[in-house]
C-alpha cells in the first residue's frame, strides 16, 4: 500500500529503526500473553484452582485488555512507559508473594475460604497490568502506521505470533527450566528491553502524536456482526479447551496447545486480509465452514490420532507435535477465520476495498473508506467491542450453556451466531435469508449424522492406539453426565462395569472397594478419632469410611458437581449422603488448609492422580507445610500414589514428603494403589480394632470384598519408604515455584515404576512390621500372605516375597501350603458368603485338590443353588478326575443358569467332540468363539 501524504515519517527515526519496529511488536505480544499464563499460574498457586479464581483471571484479562485498547490512543506518547510498567508490576507482584500469602492466611482463618476474598484479590492484582497490556496492540499499530504506513493487520499478526510462541515456550521451556519466579523475571526483562528501546529510539513518534482524523462511524449492523462473530469465537475456543482434554488428557500441556493454536489463528488470519479480498462477511463464512468440518471430522481425526500415537509416544516433542497437528485439523480453519475478523473490518479503514460476497450488496457492506484512519483509536474501539463479546461468551458458556447443552449443541449455537453475523454483513434479503437457512440446515445435518458425542466420554487413554479405541467403542454402553460450570463428571458404562469419568479422565470402576480401604486404613493410624479432613470427595467412598470412624469429618471438594452426584452413588459409598458427622466445603484444598484454625488428627489427600489437572500442587513442599500446620503434633497425613507417575515421579514425591515429615510408612492396597503416611513423630497403630468394632465397615469388608477387617494392617509394606531417595542428589524437590513433578510424570508416566516396587519387595521385613504394629495386633504371617494374595494376586512380587521370607525362616513348602489352605478355609467359614466359599474352592483347584474342591462346590450348590460359576468349576474338577460324563452334566447345568458362559460352552463342546458328538460339539464351540468376538 502506498503511504498517504497525510502520514509523514516521524523525524529522527532511522530506516533501521523502522525495520526494527515489527520485532518490538513481536516481543511485546510475547510478553503480554506470557503474563496471562504466568500470572495465572501465580494466582492459582496463591488463591487455588477454584472456578471463581479462573473466572476472575480470564475476565480480568478479557475486559482489562479491552478497556486498555479503548483508551490506548489517549496514551499515545507513553508507549515506552506502558511497556516498562507492565514488567515492573510483574516483578513487584512476585516479590510480594510471601506477604500476600500471609495476609490471605489471616483472612481465611477469620472469614473462611471463599467469601469473595479470592475474587477481590484476583481483580485488584490484575486490573492495572491487564489494562496496560491492552494498550499494546492499538499503540504498536498506530506507531507502525506512522513509521512505515503499515496496516493494523500486520501489527495484529506479529503481536499474536509472539503470543503463540510464548504459550509454547512457557509450558515447554521457561517454567520447566527456570521455575515460575525466574520465568516472570525473564519476561519482565524483555518488557524492560522493549521499553528502553522505545524510549531511546522512538520518542519522535510519540511526540508527533497520532494523525488528526475524523471519527470513523461504522454501520451498527457491522458492529453487531463483529459482536456475533466474537461471541461465537469465545464459545468455540473455550469448548475446544474442554474437548481437547477429553481427547488428549486434562493436562496443562493440552490447554497450552489449544491456546497456542488460537493465537496462531490470530496471527495468520490478519495476513489473509492484506490482499483486500477477505472481508468480514467472508471471514464469518469461513468460520462456518470450519465448524462444519469440525462437526463432521471429529471421529476420523480421533481415529487418525489413535493410529499415529504409537509412533510418537516415546518422544515428548513427537507427542506435542502430533497433538498440535490434530488440533490444526480440528480447529485450524475456524481459528484463522476468527483471527481475521477485526483486521478484515479495519482493512477498509486503511483504504482497501472489501468486495461483498454478492455484487448486489450495498456500498455500506464493503465499508470502503478511501482514506487512512486513526488506527490506534479505531482498532481500540473494535478490540474493546470484541473483548466485551468474548467476556459475554465466557459467562454464557460457564454459567448457563455448558450445564444444559451437549458439546455438539454448543457448536451448533456458535455456527448460528456466525450465520447471523454473515447475514448482517450482507444485508437481509429473501435470497440471502434462504442461503442462511441452508447453512443452518447443513450445520444441523452434520451434527445429527456425524457428531460422536459419546466418543468424548471414553477416556483419553483409549485414543492411544487403534486397538484400544475400537475395544472401548465395542464395550461402551451409555453415559450419565453431570455438568458444572467448567467440568463434566459422568458415570460411564462399559460392558460389565461402570466407571467414574472426570473431564477426560476415566477413573477406577465404581464397584472397586479400594477407596473404602484407604479411609479405613488411614483411620487405624490416626492417634485419635476426633477431627479428620478428607481432601477430594470423588465417589465419596474414602470420606464415608473416615466419617464412620471419626467424630467429625471435613470433606473438601473443589467441584460442586461432585456433591450433587452423591445421591446417585449411595449404593457405592456406604450412603455418605445420609451421614450426619460430615461437613462439606466447596473450595480448593490449599485454601482450606491455609484457613485451618484447629488441629486435626488425620488429613487425607484423595484428590485425583497428579497426572491430571492441577493435582500435582498437592505434592509440593509448600502444600505439605500447610498440612503440617493444620495437623496436631502427633497427627497423621496420608496421600495416595498412582503407579502411573513412574519411578521419577515417585522419587520426587518421596523427596518432597521427607522435607516436611521425617517419619513415613508405606502401604500397598493393590498392584496400582500405594499409600504414603507421614507424621512429625513416630507412626503407630494405637487401636487395631477400630474398623472391627464398626459394624457397617466390618460388614462391608466381609460381605463386599471378602476379607476380614482385622487384616487391614497387613497392607503395611515398608517403614522407611523415603530411604529410596535419601542419598540421591539427582532427585529434585517439588515446589509451587518449580513444579518439577508435573513435568516429570508427563515424560515418563508408568515407565520404570517396577524399580521401586522391586526395591520395596527386597526390603520387606516381616518381624519389623510386626513390631511396628505393636502388641495389640495379633500378627500372623499366613494371614498376611493370604491378604496379599487376595489383594495383589499370588504372583505379585510382594506376595512372593512374604512366602520367601517365611521359607527362609525354616518353614517347609508342605507346611506352608497346608497352613495357607487352612487359613483360606477359615476365612471362607468366617465370612460365610458364596463368594468366599467359591474362592476357597478355586484355591483348592489351584493346588489340584480336586476332590476337596468338589466338596466345597457341592456345599455352595446346596446353600446357594442359583450361584453362577459353581457348576462350571465343579465340572472342571470332575474332568480332571476323569469323569467326563459328570463334567458335561455340570457344564449343562451351568449353561442353564448362564447361557453366555463362554468357558462352559467351549469345554462342553470339546468334551462332546471327544465323545463323537460332532454336530453338538461344533455348535457349542462356534458359539463360544462368537461370544469371545
Amino acid at each position: 500500500m502506498n503511504r498517504d501524504s497525510s502520514f509523514p515519517s516521524a523525524a529522527g527515526v532511522t530506516g533501521a529503526g523502522q525495520r526494527l519496529f515489527p520485532l518490538l511488536a513481536l516481543l511485546s505480544g510475547l510478553c503480554g500473553i506470557a503474563y496471562e499464563v504466568l500470572l495465572g499460574r501465580f494466582l492459582h498457586n496463591l488463591l487455588g484452582d477454584q472456578f471463581a479464581v479462573s473466572a476472575a483471571i480470564l475476565m480480568a484479562f478479557v475486559l482489562g485488555m479491552g478497556l486498555g485498547a479503548l483508551i490506548a490512543h489517549w496514551l499515545w506518547r507513553w508507549l515506552w512507559l506502558i511497556e516498562g510498567l507492565i514488567g515492573l508490576f510483574a516483578v513487584v507482584l512476585v516479590a510480594l508473594a510471601a506477604p500476600l500469602e500471609d495476609a490471605l492466611r489471616v483472612l481465611y482463618q477469620y472469614l473462611g475460604p471463599g467469601r469473595g476474598v479470592d475474587l477481590l484479590f484476583s481483580v485488584v492484582l490484575l486490573a492495572l497490568p491487564t489494562l496496560l497490556i491492552g494498550c499494546g496492540i492499538p499503540l504498536f499499530a498506530g506507531y507502525y502506521q506512522r513509521l512505515r504506513g503499515g496496516r493494523f493487520a500486520t501489527t495484529y499478526a506479529l503481536y499474536h505470533l509472539g503470543a503463540a510462541l510464548t504459550v509454547l515456550a512457557v509450558e515447554y521451556l521457561l517454567v520447566r527450566t527456570w521455575g515460575l519466579t525466574a520465568a516472570i523475571h525473564g519476561v519482565a526483562a524483555v518488557n524492560g528491553l522493549v521499553a528502553v528501546t522505545l524510549l531511546l529510539f522512538y520518542r519522535p513518534v510519540g511526540r508527533a502524536g497520532p494523525p488528526v482524523m475524523e471519527r470513523l462511524v461504522l454501520p451498527r449492523r457491522l458492529l453487531l456482526a463483529l459482536f456475533c462473530g466474537s461471541l461465537a469465537s469465545a464459545l468455540f475456543q473455550l469448548l475446544m479447551v474442554q474437548m481437547a482434554g477429553f481427547l488428549f488428557g486434562p493436562f496443562r500441556e493440552t490447554f497450552a496447545l489449544v491456546l497456542a493454536l488460537v493465537f496462531f489463528g490470530l496471527a495468520i488470519g490478519p495476513l489473509l486480509t492484506l490482499g483486500g479480498n477477505l472481508g468480514l462477511g467472508r471471514a464469518l463464512l469461513l468460520a462456518v465452514l470450519g465448524l462444519l468440518a469440525l462437526l463432521g471430522g471429529l471421529e476420523p481425526v480421533a481415529q487418525l490420532y489413535a493410529g499415529l500415537y504409537p509412533l510418537a509416544e516415546d518422544w515428548l516433542i513427537g507427542i506435542a507435535g502430533l497433538k498440535l497437528l490434530m488440533l490444526i485439523l480440528l480447529m485450524g480453519v475456524p481459528a484463522v477465520a476468527f483471527g481475521a475478523l477485526i483486521p478484515a473490518l479495519l482493512n477498509s479503514m486503511d483504504g482497501g476495498s472489501l468486495p461483498p460476497l454478492f455484487p448486489s450488496a450495498d456500498r455500506d457492506a464493503t465499508c470502503t473508506v478511501a482514506r487512512q484512519g486513526h488506527v490506534a483509536r479505531d482498532s481500540g474501539r473494535l478490540l474493546f467491542l470484541s473483548s466485551l463479546a468474548n467476556g459475554l461468551g465466557f459467562l454464557l458458556l460457564s454459567l448457563f450453556l455448558y450445564q444444559r447443552l451437549a458439546h455438539g449443541e454448543i457448536l451448533l449455537l456458535a455456527g448460528a451466531l456466525l450465520v447471523a453475523g454473515w447475514l448482517l454483513v450482507q444485508r437481509v434479503t429473501p435470497i440471502r435469508g434462504m442461503m442462511a437457512l441452508g447453512l443452518l440446515v447443513l450445520l444441523w445435518l452434520h451434527w445429527a449424522r456425524a457428531w460422536p458425542e459419546s466418543m468424548l466420554y471414553l477416556g483419553h487413554t483409549v485414543f492411544r492406539s487403534t486397538e484400544r479405541l475400537q475395544e472401548a467403542r465395542d464395550e461402551f454402553r451409555h453415559f450419565l453426565p453431570f455438568k458444572g460450570r467448567r467440568d463434566v463428571v459422568s458415570i460411564t458404562r462399559f460392558k460389565d462395569q461402570s466407571y467414574f469419568f472426570f473431564n477426560g479422565y476415566r477413573s477406577i470402576p465404581l464397584s472397586d472397594a479400594t477407596e473404602v480401604m484407604v479411609g479405613a486404613l488411614a483411620g487405624l493410624l490416626a492417634p485419635r478419632t476426633n477431627q479428620a479432613v478428607v481432601l477430594g470427595l470423588g465417589t465419596g467412598k474414602t470420606a464415608s469410611a473416615v466419617a464412620r470412624l471419626f467424630d467429625h469429618t471435613d470433606v473438601v471438594e473443589i467441584n460442586p458437581v461432585m456433591l450433587g452426584m452423591q445421591e446417585f452413588l449411595q449404593g457405592h459409598n456406604l450412603n455418605l449422603a445420609r451421614q450426619t458427622r460430615v461437613a462439606y466445603h466447596m473450595t480448593d484444598g490449599m485454601l482450606f488448609l491455609k484457613g485451618c484454625r484447629q488441629p486435626r488428627d488425620l488429613i487425607l489427600n484423595t484428590v485425583t492422580t497428579p497426572l491430571y489437572f492441577s493435582a500435582a500442587k498437592l505434592y509440593t513442599v509448600d502444600f505439605l507445610r500447610d498440612v503440617q500446620r493444620c495437623l496436631a503434633p502427633d497427627g497423621v497425613y496420608m496421600t495416595w500414589v498412582d503407579f502411573r507417575v513412574g519411578e521419577a515421579g515417585l522419587a520426587i514425591i518421596l523427596k518432597s514428603l521427607a522435607q516436611v515429615f521425617p517419619h513415613q510408612w508405606l502401604a500397598v492396597l493393590n498392584t496400582h494403589y500405594y499409600l504414603l503416611f507421614g507424621s512429625m513423630g513416630p507412626l503407630g497403630m494405637p487401636d487395631p480394632q477400630r474398623v472391627v468394632r464398626n459394624a457397617d465397615l466390618a460388614g462391608f469388608f466381609q460381605n463386599r470384598i471378602g476379607i476380614l477387617p482385622e487384616w487391614l494392617p497387613y497392607a503395611l509394606a515398608n517403614l522407611e519408604p523415603q530411604a529410596y531417595v535419601a542419598q540421591r542428589v539427582d532427585v529434585p524437590v517439588n515446589t509451587l515455584d518449580h513444579p518439577v513433578l508435573e513435568f516429570a510424570i508427563t515424560r515418563e508416566e508408568a515407565g520404570q515404576f517396577h524399580r521401586y516396587r522391586d526395591w520395596l519387595g527386597e526390603r520387606l521385613e516381616l518381624p519389623a512390621l510386626a513390631r511396628a504394629l505393636g502388641g495389640p495386633f495379633a500378627w500372623n504371617s499366613h494371614e498376611m500372605h493370604l491378604f496379599m494374595t487376595e489383594q495383589l494376586g499370588r504372583n505379585n512380587p510382594f506376595t512372593k516375597r512374604v512366602r520367601a521370607v517365611m521359607m527362609a525362616d525354616g518353614e517347609s513348602a508342605a507346611a506352608f501350603l497346608e497352613a495357607r489352605l487352612q487359613a483360606t478355609a477359615a476365612l471362607a467359614r468366617r465370612i460365610d458368603t458364596p463368594a468366599s466359599h467359591q474362592d476357597w474352592g478355586r484355591t483348592l483347584m489351584h493346588e489340584e485338590r480336586w476332590a476337596q474342591a468338589i466338596e466345597v462346590f457341592q456345599e455352595i450348590h446346596r446353600r446357594w443353588p442359583a450361584r453362577r460359576g459353581v457348576h462350571y468349576q465343579w465340572g472342571r474338577c470332575l474332568a480332571e478326575l476323569g469323569y467326563q460324563e459328570g463334567a458335561m452334566a455340570e457344564y449343562r447345568r451351568e449353561l442353564a443358569l448362564n447361557t453366555r458362559h463362554r468357558n462352559a460352552l467351549y469345554r462342553l463342546g470339546m468334551a462332546e467332540l471327544s465323545r463323537g458328538l460332532v454336530a453338538e460339539g461344533t455348535a457349542h464351540v462356534e458359539r463360544a468363539w462368537r461370544l469371545d468376538d
